[in-house]
């Protein structure tokens, strides 16, 4: 999976399944850093609005 961060602060889901503010970051291309992984725990400190999103 995808996933993406802003300014060295909160991971969250590149693409598909992220939250509102994921999704704003890619409308405004603010996110820095992205990484694929096969778990989130593989990252520090991850959006749960993220992983709500996808657990729905």
């Amino acid at each position: 999976m995808k996933l993406a961060c802003k300014a060295g602060k909160m991971w969250h889901f590149a693409e598909p399944d992220h939250c509102g503010w994921a999704q704003t970051f890619v409308e405004r291309d603010e996110f820095e850093e992205t990484v694929e992984v096969s778990s989130v725990d593989e990252v520090g400190e991850f959006c749960s609005m993220c992983l709500e999103r996808r657990e729905d």
